[in-house]
């Protein structure tokens, strides 16, 4: 397809929102009046908004399906992995006994929060008790 062609196909596309008889194709050059110009640069504005539009979310949708893809796999290595080694040393029900090392994390944290509870509330009971029993043995005195 020679540009002459090219143009051609170009101004009949677009010849529904360019006024008739404003616009004249001459041998290498498109002759267009004031307005028709800025018409052909918003519709050229707008596609190009249209087409980068397309272009990132073509983009994005690649990038974020292999990324989660990737990470999907390596959780899946990862917890094949730790099965086989459960099952080296326990041979019965590996499945399970890897649902219970998910929950670890939340066990030991419930247990530090647990116990740091008892403490304070140890500490509060042996300062309440030994509080007055001091004053009391110094106002004895």
């Amino acid at each position: 397809m020679n540009p002459r062609d090219g143009c051609k196909v170009i101004l009949s596309a677009v010849s529904g929102q360019l006024t008739p008889g404003h616009y004249c194709l001459g041998l290498t050059k498109v002759f267009l009046r004031d307005e028709q110009s800025g018409k052909l640069d918003e519709l050229r504005n707008q596609m190009l908004a249209k087409s980068v539009l397309l272009l990132q979310k073509t983009w994005r949708g690649y990038y974020y399906k292999s990324r989660y893809r990737r990470l999907k796999q390596g959780a899946t290595r990862a917890q094949s992995r730790m099965i086989i080694s459960i099952s080296l040393f326990c041979p019965y029900k590996p499945k399970q006994k890897l649902a219970g090392f998910r929950g670890r994390r939340q066990r030991v944290q419930y247990d530090r929060i647990r116990e740091a509870a008892i403490t304070l509330e140890a500490c509060m009971l042996f300062s309440h008790s030994t509080i007055p029993n001091k004053l009391a043995a110094t106002a004895d005195h």
